[in-house]
Parts: C-alpha cells; sequence; structure tokens
C-alpha cells in the first residue's frame, strides 16, 4: 500500500523528469564523458520497483523513451560518420557503438532491454545505410575486395549478418567481382592464345 502511495503522490510526478535526466546522462556517456552509474543504476531501478513486479512502468515510462532516443542518436551519428568517414572506419566506430550499448545494458539497464536497443543501434547505424557503405567511392566492398582488405571485410560480413537481408547485397558485389576477374581471366588467355597462333 505504501508503495502504491508513493506511485500515486510522488513517482507519477517525477517521472518524465527523471526519465529525460537519465536520457540526458545516457547520451553524455556516449559523447564520451564519464557518469555515475550508480546513480543512473538506482534511478532506473526506480522505474522496475514502481512496476510492483512486473515491468509495465519500466517499459512504457522509461524504455519506450530510451529506444527513441537511442533511434535519434544514432541517426544522427550515422549520418555524421557517412560524411567524414570512409567505410572501414564507419564500420569501426558502429561496431564500437554496439559494443558500448551492451556494456550500458550490463551497467544499468534492465536486461530485457538488450535486444531492444542493439536492434535499434543495428538498424540505424547499419540497415538504413547497407548500399551506401558498399558502394562508397574509394572504399566500398569492391575496393577493399580488390585490396584484400581481409580485416575490414570481416568487420562488414560480421555486422551485415546482424542485420535483416544485410548480406545479399554483399554477396552481390562478392559475386559481380569474382564474375569480373573470371572474365578478365579468360580474356587474358585467349589473348595469349591468339598471339601464339599469329607466331605460328
Amino acid at each position: 500500500a505504501g508503495l502504491q502511495h508513493f506511485k500515486n503522490l510522488v513517482f507519477d510526478e517525477v517521472k518524465s523528469s527523471v526519465a529525460t535526466a537519465i536520457l540526458d546522462l545516457i547520451n553524455t556517456e556516449r559523447d564520451g564523458t564519464a557518469i555515475e552509474h550508480d546513480i543512473v543504476r538506482q534511478s532506473v531501478m526506480l522505474f522496475e520497483s514502481m512496476g510492483l513486479g512486473r515491468l509495465d512502468v519500466y517499459v512504457n515510462d522509461f524504455e519506450k523513451f530510451l529506444l527513441e532516443n537511442t533511434k535519434d542518436y544514432y541517426t544522427r551519428k550515422a549520418e555524421s560518420w557517412l560524411q567524414n568517414d570512409d567505410t572501414p572506419a564507419y564500420l569501426v566506430k558502429a561496431e564500437k557503438a554496439l559494443e558500448e550499448e551492451k556494456k550500458r545494458v550490463k551497467n544499468y539497464l534492465h536486461p530485457d532491454t538488450e535486444p531492444k536497443i542493439l536492434s535499434v543501434v543495428e538498424e540505424e547505424a547499419l540497415g538504413n545505410h547497407i548500399s551506401l557503405l558498399l558502394e562508397k567511392e574509394g572504399s566500398g566492398c569492391k575496393v577493399l575486395l580488390m585490396n584484400d582488405k581481409l580485416e575490414d571485410l570481416s568487420r562488414m560480413f560480421r555486422l551485415f549478418a546482424l542485420v535483416p537481408h544485410g548480406l545479399p547485397p554483399m554477396a552481390d558485389v562478392f559475386k559481380s567481382h569474382i564474375c569480373d576477374l573470371g572474365q578478365e581471366k579468360l580474356e587474358a588467355r585467349k589473348t595469349r592464345l591468339e598471339s601464339q597462333k599469329e607466331k605460328e
């Protein structure tokens, strides 16, 4: 009964402000500034406790806004990375972002949030930009194949595999590259044979 009264008289009055403050701290940490994890964790636990044994309050009054905030944040980040970075550098940043979000869940969010927040980051940082990353001039998939950039290609494969339908476009580029190489070898062989025939 005491918890219910606290929820009605106190929590419901401040929950919006508390959620906003937590999200501001999370974005501060995403931008590279250290924050007090214990304070954030205790605040998040308040949302969990107010569900009185269920996660409804956490999901509806905090997690929903967290996911929206995450979507907006990585939409902006992805646009910035696309403008300033080549494909390998972009993928390094995307991979780092995913690892940091996993740590964030472990440090102060509920475990059930992990697949949801990772899905948002994967979609905003990777899924929405696969074609641009594959075809980026001077650093796209074909350039990486031509220069045997195995580490970058491996990272691209790992990350694109996280996104629904992420691998087929990469496979198409790989197939095209192999076909072009094969055709090049055949033409070179044909030229050599014709040259030998003329000599004979």
